[in-house]
């Protein structure tokens, strides 16, 4: 638009007749309009800024040009300052040469102007078409320059030593250096005259009058040096601080004018979509948004007329729309009640099949739960091992009909059914002719087929659908799981009767010879024969096998009891007969039984109690049986230890018993475990069947008592049983 304007003003001030026709110049200008608002918005914005950023680039780069320039020039003017001192020092120098004939002086002399001499030949290298930057770097930090000023000094005098500051400078630049030489080459001569030994004071002073005339003609040359940066520096100060100006302006002109443009475009156009939306939106569909450029408001224009003729199409359809999804809604609602009521009729049905392990009751909760989600009739089909029917049972509506079972069942079309369900192992459903529908569906647990469950619905127009068979797929296989369980259930329970009854057997066979056996050796024992029957030793032998015989009967006797009261325990026949008894004493009775075992075992029995007796109302047979046992333990464990006993009362009306052993103790591991069936307290006891402790614990948790251990291994052991003192009420 800046162009236009420009083109129109130059065509304004032309002569009337090379004036072009104002017919040509409007059509260029709308043409040139209608591009810029047919270009898209983000292409606008990306003119936008990339102008702005070539202008701010533009500026930046002068700005870095003036500085670098400013910063050059501050190197010369710095570099010429290093250029006079040294200048100065090498006079002041060799003036204290002449008045102390010292060589040393001379040297600084000559030390003083390395820095001129290094900034002439600095010069003389810039001045060549090829500059050995290196070589004039090297140079300049001979002349005291700064390294990191070098290279910027270098530019600022291939860039501008044709500028007439520079020439100027220049050109002085040349004269000093030539007094430079001057002043060096007296210097030579004053030293000549001052070693031959033969010194003409009059020589001496035309001499040193030289130097400093040199140097005062140097002074003024450096003055007009530096006054003539100083003006060049001046000059082009203004000019590009002016040139910057200019830039800045540009930049920010071009920038609001550009802005400004889009803006109002943007905002004439925004403005008319939003007007004609408003009336849209308020239901007129006549209107037509009147924007016709082809950027992205333009399509936004075009597409909003587009869905204004849309809307009064779809309102008609949005409408019938709404009517069918009220409709598939109700469904959706039926449909989520059905399927509800579905899920709890699976979990309360499920409950119930989880509640018991009978198998009787399992079946018949199947064929109950199956009649209900039939709604009709339900055949309950189970197979054996073998593959043959082994049950039937025939529910309708919920409740069994025994007689029924099979007249269902064993109906063809039912049949046809069955066989395809169990063949590919999935549900199967028949209309038959009669148009009511079956549904037959396997049972499966643990990989095996259990049986199948056959639903007929009693209304003849119902029709399982697939969420209904899903549902009966689901019963089935908690179906299956719970027949699967209560049969395992049912054989281990005939499993463990069978072996209780064998134990029971067993026993009682095994006690009647026992018996007789221990008879027999305490008749021999007792027996006395005349000393003339038999030699001493084989009497003597006879009595040791007798009582060895003895004692292993007395211990297989012990296990046959043990036999007997696991069946027992087992079979719920522990029966206590409860009568007064005295603990202590019936402690050191037993402890005067097992007086013979303890000193075989090489333990002492140590027993404290209390004077008083302790009396409760006990099983006195069942409590001497846990005493013995725990004794008995004692001795096992502990051999070659003693063995402690205490009885004495404890808190709440209870007394407590305690059997310390210091034998191999029990593992902490193990010790859950050691009052548990075939368990033994260490494992490496010899003999027992591990009954001993779980009949204890039995014995006296019938008691309503409580039995604990404690136990450090390889220090002691200690098993502490409370019995209450008074009978519970429930005995």
């Amino acid at each position: 638009m800046t162009a236009d304007t420009g083109s129109s003003r130059s065509l304004g001030g032309a002569s009337p007749d090379s004036r072009p026709p104002r017919n040509d110049v409007k059509p260029s200008r709308r043409h040139l309009a209608q591009r810029w608002r047919d270009l898209p918005v983000a292409r606008k914005l990306y003119l936008v800024v990339g102008l702005m950023a070539v202008l701010v680039a533009t500026e930046l780069l002068t700005l870095w040009f003036v500085t670098s320039t400013m910063s050059s020039i501050r190197v010369f003017v710095d570099g010429e300052g290093r250029w006079s001192k040294a200048q100065k020092q090498a006079v002041v120098s060799i003036l204290r040469y002449e008045q102390t004939h010292d060589e040393q002086d001379y040297q600084r002399f000559l030390e003083h102007l390395r820095v001129p001499l290094a900034d002439r030949a600095a010069r003389l290298e810039m001045e060549k078409p090829v500059v050995d930057r290196a070589r004039v770097r090297e140079l300049l930090l001979t002349g005291q320059i700064d390294y990191e000023d070098t290279s910027r000094l270098i530019t600022f005098y291939r860039r501008f030593r044709d500028a007439s500051y520079v020439r100027d400078a220049v050109s002085r630049w040349l004269i000093a250096d030539d007094l430079v030489e001057e002043i060096m080459k007296e210097a030579a001569a004053l030293r000549a005259v001052i070693r031959s030994g033969a010194a003409d004071a009059s020589t001496i002073e035309r001499h040193l009058e030289r130097i400093e005339a040199i140097d005062e003609r140097l002074t003024e040359l450096e003055n007009e040096f530096a006054n003539a940066f100083a003006m060049g520096s001046r000059d082009l100060e203004k000019m590009l601080l002016g040139f910057l100006v200019f830039l800045v302006l540009a930049v920010e002109t071009t920038g609001i004018g550009l802005t400004a443009s889009v803006a109002r475009s943007l905002s004439q156009s925004l403005r008319e979509v939003h007007r004609v939306a408003d009336r849209v939106g308020k239901g007129d569909f006549s209107q037509k948004v009147a924007v016709e450029s082809r950027d992205e408001v333009g399509q936004l224009a075009r597409s909003l007329n587009q869905m204004t003729m849309n809307l009064e199409r779809s309102f008609e359809a949005l409408r019938l729309a709404q009517q069918e999804i009220q409709r598939a809604h109700e469904n959706l609602e039926l449909r989520v009640e059905q399927r509800t009521a579905r899920l709890q009729f699976l979990a309360t049905a499920s409950r119930a099949l989880a509640s018991t392990l009978d198998y009787a009751e399992t079946t018949a909760a199947v064929a109950r739960f199956g009649s209900q989600y039939a709604e009709g009739w339900c055949t309950l089909e189970v197979f054996g091992e073998d593959g043959a029917t082994e049950l039937v049972v025939t529910g309708l509506d919920g409740e069994l009909q025994p007689d029924a079972a099979g007249s269902v069942e064993f109906e063809p079309a039912l049949r046809k059914i069955r066989d395809e369900a169990l063949a590919t192992r999935r549900a199967e459903v028949l209309t038959r002719s009669s148009g009511s529908t079956a549904l037959c569906v396997p049972l499966h647990a643990r990989g095996h087929l259990v049986g199948s469950l056959t639903l007929l619905p009693a209304d003849p127009a119902r029709r399982f659908a697939d969420e209904e068979i899903d549902g009966a797929e689901s019963l089935a296989r908690m179906a299956g799981s719970a027949i699967d369980s209560a049969r395992l259930y049912r054989s281990a329970q005939e499993a463990i009767g069978a072996r209780d009854e064998f134990l029971s057997i067993a026993s009682h066979e095994l006690r009647t010879p026992l018996t007789s056996l221990l008879l027999l050796l305490q008749g021999m024992l007792r027996t006395r024969a005349p000393e003339e029957a038999a030699p001493a030793e084989v009497v003597a032998k006879l009595r040791r096998y007798a009582a060895q015989s003895e004692r292993q009967a007395n211990r297989l006797s012990i296990l046959v009891d043990q036999l007997l009261d696991l069946t027992r325990i087992r079979a719920g026949r522990l029966v206590l007969a409860y009568e007064t008894c005295d603990l202590v004493a019936l402690v050191r009775e037993v402890l005067q039984r097992n007086e013979v075992s303890a000193a075989r075992a090489g333990c002492e029995l140590v027993f404290r109690g209390p004077e008083e007796a302790v009396v409760g109302s006990w099983d006195c047979g069942r409590i001497e049986q846990v005493v013995t046992n725990l004794v008995s333990n004692a001795l096992k464990f502990g051999a070659g230890h003693p063995v402690r006993i205490a009885v004495e009362r404890g808190d709440g009306g209870k007394a407590r018993l305690t059997v310390e052993d210091e034998g191999v103790g029990i593992p902490e591991d193990q010790r859950p475990r050691i009052f548990e069936r075939f368990e033994r307290a260490a494992p490496f006891a010899i003999g027992g069947l591990g009954l001993g402790l779980y009949i204890v614990r039995q014995i006296v948790e019938a008691h309503h008592g409580t039995i604990r251990v404690d136990s450090r291994p390889g220090e002691h052991t200690v098993f502490t049983v409370e019995l209450p003192t008074a009978p519970n009420a429930s005995n």
